[in-house]
């Protein structure tokens, strides 16, 4: 994974993930100021399940060097790696020309 499993990796990944692929939802989360806080909220829940299931995969004997990305898997798409939205276009959504804006301004 590119951050690691630690919470701020986590946020980094989620954030990088919901702007590209989910950028109503990420718009709308920036907009409210809650971006960071919901980001935190997915990352932590994201990292003690991954901590929950390491320890599960250490228990029935899983390689160590294997358990981490085992659970990422296993882990990603409950809060972090959401589906993107339905008329999801990389190059072309109206939100992204907003959050550019906004971020912009920052």
């Amino acid at each position: 994974m590119k951050y690691g499993t630690g919470v701020s990796g986590l946020m980094r990944v989620a954030k990088e993930h919901w702007k590209e692929c989910l950028p109503r939802m990420y718009l709308r989360l920036l907009k409210a100021g809650t971006l960071d806080a919901r980001a935190k909220e997915a990352a932590t829940a994201t990292s003690e399940a991954i901590d929950l299931e390491r320890e599960r995969l250490l228990k029935a004997g899983e390689s160590t060097g294997a358990v981490i990305p085992l659970a990422w898997e296993l882990h990603r798409e409950d809060s972090i790696i959401l589906p993107a939205e339905p008329d999801y276009d990389l190059e072309n959504h109206p939100a992204r020309k907003e959050i550019a804006r906004i971020e912009a301004a920052r």
